[in-house]
């Protein structure tokens, strides 16, 4: 009977042990199942549920990340490197656009009585790919700040995507890069109209009629009366016995690595957009 009882006992106090263990395991399983799952559900519901945790996971990440500076040095000087690069490239394309188009787009607008200032709403990014669906991003404000679909989302003077779909307080932010979208653009000073396909990760193609004046580096943006910088040709691929040529164009942005972003509220792009069937 007494080692009857003892095991009894040993089979309760094993079980207690397990109890928070099996209660964290359920915890962290339930946290990954809305930071992560819940972005690629694009369910309203669920984005109530996860924005606390996007919150969360935000600060832990700021927290973790001071935690670990003695640590990792060479980590966070190549960050820096990587980010000061992407600003490089930012202020590049801001230059130009400035230089070649602002200008002459203010006095257009202003001729026109359109120069009314551009307004812009700040968001952070709460979620972007791999987290998110691939070629889209959570943003942190919705029917809150009076989001609506459409509207264009940028860094600084760069274009990157349109609100497609929004919530109470989030919202989801489809790339221009997308596979599935394709857009007209101008190339270069000479204003070459084309469409520029989606290829995912922030590229885009176009075909062109071989000798057209396009060359590398030139600017390609969104026609209207608003500066909206997509990108620069980085390279231009032709076949001898062609009689096309395909200039591959690049964001300047790495939405991986950017964690704010600018709504337009009062520059809407224009509607050449298409979408795939």
């Amino acid at each position: 009977m007494k080692m009857t009882y003892h095991l009894r006992s040993r089979n309760k106090v094993g079980k207690r042990k397990l109890l928070p263990l099996i209660v964290t395991l359920v915890l962290v399983g339930s946290f990954s199942l809305v930071a992560i799952g819940a972005p690629r559900l694009v369910g309203g519901p669920l984005h109530y549920i996860a924005l606390p945790i996007w919150k969360l996971r935000q600060f832990a990440d700021n927290t973790i990340a001071d935690l670990l500076v003695t640590f990792g040095e060479k980590q966070k000087l190549q960050d820096e490197i990587e980010l000061l690069r992407l600003k490089e490239r930012s202020n590049e394309i801001s230059i130009l656009s400035a230089e070649q188009y602002r200008r002459e787009n203010e006095e257009l607008k202003k001729t026109l009585g359109r120069d009314k200032p551009d307004r812009r709403i700040l968001t952070a990014v709460l979620a972007a790919p791999p987290i998110s669906p691939y070629d889209t991003l959570v943003i942190d404000v919705g029917k809150n700040k009076d989001i609506e679909t459409g509207m264009p989302v940028l860094f600084d003077d760069v274009a990157i995507g349109t609100v497609s779909e929004v919530y109470g307080k989030t919202s989801v932010v489809t790339l221009f890069s997308s596979p599935k979208e394709r857009h007209e653009v101008l190339i270069g000073e000479s204003d070459t109209r084309a469409l520029a396909e989606g290829t995912g990760g922030g590229g885009f193609v176009v075909t062109l009629p071989k000798g057209t004046k396009v060359r590398v580096g030139d600017l390609v943006r969104t026609p209207g009366l608003f500066v909206t910088i997509i990108g620069t040709i980085e390279e231009i691929q032709s076949n001898e016995a062609d009689s096309l040529e395909r200039a591959f164009i690049k964001s300047p942005v790495n939405v991986s690595q950017v964690s704010w972003l600018e709504v337009s509220t009062e520059s809407p792009l224009p509607e050449e957009v298409l979408k795939d069937e």
